[in-house]
């Protein structure tokens, strides 16, 4: 009877939630991409947006970007493909990596960027 009841409640979790969300899928093989910005990018203003491909299997992504003393000034989990902040200007380096709910990917290479000020 036990074995029964564990049977019925793993095709129920299957049917009504799919194999993804009983058993998510290993990305800790994988590698997210950067787009934006690209390295050695210089970005005129304060307005940065950051862009990535999708990594299929991920959930969310979590976004880090150090300024030039290795400090970090974001750390943030993102479920979408982008992220927009205002930065002062100076030198920059970002990474990414992809998560779910039992797995992660490395972190992404490091990519390097400035912000330079508006001019008037």
């Amino acid at each position: 009877m036990k074995k029964f009841l564990s049977v019925l409640l793993f095709s129920y979790l299957y049917f009504f939630y799919g194999c993804d969300d009983v058993f998510p899928e290993n990305i800790s093989d994988n590698e997210v991409t950067t787009i934006n910005p690209k390295e050695g990018d210089s970005i005129t203003g304060s307005t940065v947006q950051f862009q990535w491909l999708t990594l299929e299997g991920a959930d969310s992504y979590r976004l880090q970007v150090l300024d030039e003393q290795q400090i970090i000034v974001v750390d943030s989990s993102i479920t979408g493909l982008f992220y927009t902040d205002t930065m002062e200007p100076g030198r920059y380096r970002w990474q990414i990596k992809g998560e779910n709910s039992a797995y992660e990917t490395v972190f992404s290479p490091v990519v390097n960027f400035s912000v330079i000020a508006l001019s008037n």
